[in-house]
């Protein structure tokens, strides 16, 4: 592995489509959504919690938590020397231990992927409506009458404990804590609307060769079984790529969009325009050391 890219970015913004594209460069190995980060904090929180651990001088078991979660890294993309890109939308809430892990700042890199919020919105209802044929989604079974209305269910998923919500606070978290300039947004509508574009973009950011993509035959490499997230088709893509009108106003009507709720949505709809103003490289933290630098680069 010669390079490691985290992506992460709101759900229903495209990163499922980027993975695939990315997918056809031999040079990268891209995953669906990842457990990575659940088992790197499970080792560092077990490590903390250790009173053997905490035993050994600070110092030491920095170093040993660090080579560690350094060593689960390599095994994830064991017998792949490219670009590799891990996929979960928790990862911008790491980013200081990752700097760590892989040598300081200057190789932590993110892609983001963004889009229009009231798209996002109305692509998730539209997956409600799907998804209600069959089952209740994750959402209903946690707060039923909170999600009886298309604008309740919309105003649910904005609470930071759900998709929408949860992806912009840690987003916004990690701008705040100086990371923007290690961030790359990949706007959905422009990734649609001109693929080449954003990819050489996209390549220039990673600081790797660039690919000739076929973006009419786009097949879906990365499988998840999304009866685990409680949605039907939430990681299914097209194979062509193409540009997509807007949805929500064919999906929401005036019993939402007149509402003072979706007056707050609309002017927060291209949030990442206010996050992409923010002072890049704040200040130097998670610089780790130059051995782990040559174990990984």
């Amino acid at each position: 592995m010669r390079k490691l890219a985290f992506l992460a970015g709101l759900p229903r913004s495209g990163s499922t489509l980027l993975c695939n594209i990315l997918a056809q460069n031999p040079d990268v190995r891209v995953t669906p959504t990842s457990g990575l980060i659940d088992t790197v904090a499970a080792v560092r929180d077990s490590v903390d919690a250790n009173k053997i651990w905490r035993a050994m001088p600070s110092d030491e078991r920095q170093h040993c938590k660090h080579a560690m979660i350094r060593g689960l890294v390599r095994g994830r993309f064991e017998g792949h020397d490219g670009l590799c890109v891990d996929k979960n939308r928790g990862w911008p809430g790491m980013l200081e231990l990752m700097a760590g892990v892989l040598g300081g700042r200057e190789h932590v890199s993110v892609l983001v992927c963004v889009r229009d919020l009231r798209d996002v919105l109305a692509s998730f209802e539209k997956l409600y409506r799907r998804t209600a044929a069959f089952s209740k989604t994750p959402q209903q079974h946690a707060d039923a009458t909170a999600c009886q209305t298309t604008q309740g269910r919309a105003a649910f998923l904005m609470r930071d404990t759900q998709p929408i919500g949860f992806s912009l606070a840690v987003l916004s978290d990690a701008v705040s804590r100086g990371w923007r300039d290690r961030m790359h947004f990949v706007e959905y509508d422009s990734l649609c609307r001109a693929p080449r574009a954003a990819l050489a973009t996209l390549y220039r950011f990673l600081d790797v060769a660039s690919w000739e993509h076929d973006f009419e035959h786009v097949e879906q490499v990365t499988q998840e079984d999304d009866t685990m997230h409680g949605f039907h088709g939430l990681h299914d893509i097209r194979p062509a790529v193409q540009p997509q009108e807007p949805q929500w106003p064919i999906v929401f009507d005036q019993l939402v969009t007149g509402t003072p709720f979706w007056q707050q949505i609309t002017a927060s709809a291209r949030y990442w325009q206010a996050l992409d103003r923010a002072p890049r490289g704040v200040e130097e933290v998670g610089r780790g050391t130059g051995t782990a630098q040559a174990e990984l680069h």
